[in-house]
């Protein structure tokens, strides 16, 4: 099965805001019998622009590199990726530098909070009286999902967009979020 672009970002923006604790044992799942045993099916080339197709292996490499089709090093590089700010890279950095300035994602106590739709899930995360609002949408179709969001359900104020999949209009408590298919957004809650 091909994992779209789409579900990429969606995944990796999961993975991104469970705790410490929960993104850590995640880490194990692809280890075999030893800690120096990964399972891999098969490696992208990490090679730069115009380098000898090698990855990072100067020997034959034990896992054959995929070397064309859509994943192939003339098509995905570190170069290009650099230069797209759509790309897989450029998010990934952002979201590590939104993650590092957001504490109450890995510090916070994780709540799993209901919505009226059974495709999105949303959590939030709250630390030292700050809380954030996390909302994934597993479906592809655009919904507008309205979020119960337990304690601070009667804050008034704007909530801050941290990191979204595109522009959207500003979320507020008590209104409906609207959120793309396979779309997700971290809002900080005001208080």
């Amino acid at each position: 099965m091909r994992i779209s672009a789409f579900s990429e970002f969606l995944i990796s923006a999961v993975l991104f805001t469970w705790s410490v604790t929960a993104f850590s044992c995640g880490a194990t799942a692809g280890r075999l019998r030893d800690e120096t045993q990964f399972v891999t099916a098969s490696r992208a080339c990490g090679c730069a622009e115009g380098e000898a197709v090698r990855g990072f292996t100067a020997g034959d490499p034990a896992v054959p590199l995929l070397t064309d089709g859509p994943f192939g090093p003339d098509r995905v590089n570190v170069a290009e990726q650099r230069r797209d700010p759509q790309s897989l890279l450029n998010w990934m950095e952002r979201a590590i530098r939104a993650r590092k300035e957001l504490p109450e994602l890995g510090w916070g106590a994780l709540q799993v909070l209901e919505t009226d739709q059974p495709a999105v899930l949303a959590h939030r995360c709250d630390w030292l009286g700050k809380g954030i609002l996390v909302v994934h949408n597993f479906g592809g179709e655009r919904v507008e999902v309205s979020v119960e969001l337990g304690d601070s359900a009667g804050v008034e104020g704007r909530m801050d967009e941290i990191i979204a999949d595109q522009a959207y209009e500003p979320a507020e408590p008590g209104r409906p979020l609207a959120l793309e298919g396979y779309g997700y957004r971290w809002l900080r809650l005001p208080g």
